[in-house]
């Protein structure tokens, strides 16, 4: 519950310093209200969630992008159309993920190397 607690934080403080809007849920019935109110373009969701819905997300995936936050030795089916973000969280790859749209790789974005022109320091 702590480390849950800490990475909704830092997905809220992400959200607050990037205005963009966040509405967190606690259950699949909340879930349903959310997109019978708003047109979503993102979900994320935990390692349990989509364990435990595994097919609806997966058929989600075809309308909205769904980000799940897993462990390293997580893998997804071969034909998932999930996105997959790689504990600890951390601010750049939920803006890659954000910024690759609907139809980005955000594989491809993850292997660019930031440049700094006249800068001596290197980005990992």
């Amino acid at each position: 519950p702590e480390v849950r607690n800490y990475y909704t934080q830092i997905i809220s403080h992400m959200a607050q310093g990037l205005d963009i809007p966040l509405h967190r849920i606690f259950n699949m019935d909340e879930l349903q209200r959310l997109l019978a109110m708003y047109q979503l373009t993102h979900l994320f969701i935990g390692q349990n969630e989509y364990e435990q819905n595994q097919s609806y997300f997966e058929n989600l995936a075809l309308k909205i992008e769904v980000i799940m936050v897993a462990d390293n030795k997580f893998t997804l089916p071969r034909d998932s159309r999930i996105k997959v973000l790689r504990k600890p969280v951390f601010c750049l790859p939920i803006i890659q993920i954000l910024n690759a749209g609907a139809s980005g790789d955000v594989e491809a974005l993850r292997k660019k190397q930031m440049i700094c022109p006249g800068k001596n320091y290197f980005c990992d």
